[in-house]
């Protein structure tokens, strides 16, 4: 498995033939193809986009796309990030001069808890659960989703190359079906995922709460989100 640095980065390792299936953004892979990127969609995660523009609830609440006029906004420049930044001013009748735009690198959230920035771009299923957990649990942001102001579009999904599907389609067909059955089985077993990913991964104490939001649908996270325990370290 081969870690790339974003959507962008994923898709050019794709279609140059330097892995045969990847994860990414959608909206940026339909830009990538009009840069002769040869990658191609081939199973949507999320039906509706998970990208949002993130404040600490406590110093500033967003409500509406107008609120962002005069703000200072963390954001990386060229990421799925900006792309959807972009459609999402657009749709608003909104231009990057109506308010200050600062560039940013992972993770997003040391911008936004310092002060640097007023509000960050930002996945409320990637740097959501650990920047609410930085910030001070549930409440302590302020989300404001691109789907429900004009970003009508995907979020992120499964992708290989035109070489893969032209070369080896049963190969792509069984990828895609096996990955379909393990993501289900995330869904209805996550604190058993959580588990997983946070031994993968470790990094920080919270990382098995935050891998467990993450993997958890909304509607089932009435329950607190299992404590960490000693053994599974952050990440």
């Amino acid at each position: 498995m081969r870690k790339g640095s974003g959507s962008p980065d994923a898709m050019r390792l794709v279609g140059n033939e330097n892995a045969d299936f990847g994860f990414g953004d959608l909206p940026t892979l339909a830009v990538a193809r009009s840069q002769k990127v040869p990658v191609v969609a081939l199973a949507a995660v999320n039906q509706r986009s998970p990208l949002a523009i993130i404040s600490l609830a406590k110093t500033l609440k967003l409500t509406k796309p107008e609120d962002l006029k005069g703000l200072t906004i963390g954001i990386h420049p060229a990421g799925s990030t900006y792309i959807f930044f972009r459609g999402f001013l657009a749709a608003n009748g909104l231009t990057e001069k109506d308010m200050t735009l600062n560039s940013v690198s992972p993770p997003y959230e040391s911008y936004l808890l310092l002060g640097r920035v007023q509000t960050v771009v930002g996945y409320v299923d990637a740097e959501v659960p650990e920047l609410e957990a930085k910030a001070g649990g549930p409440g302590s942001l302020s989300i404001m989703m691109g789907a429900d102001h004009g970003w009508k579009a995907y979020g992120s999904g499964l992708f290989t190359s035109e070489k893969m599907i032209k070369d080896k389609p049963d190969v792509v067909r069984r990828f895609v079906k096996a990955y379909r059955e393990a993501f289900d089985y995330v869904v209805a077993h996550p604190e058993e995922a959580a588990e997983i990913t946070a031994k993968a991964a470790p990094a920080m104490p919270t990382r098995r709460t935050c891998c467990w939001r993450r993997s958890t649908p909304t509607s089932r996270r009435r329950s607190p989100a299992p404590k960490p325990r000693n053994t599974a370290s952050a990440g």
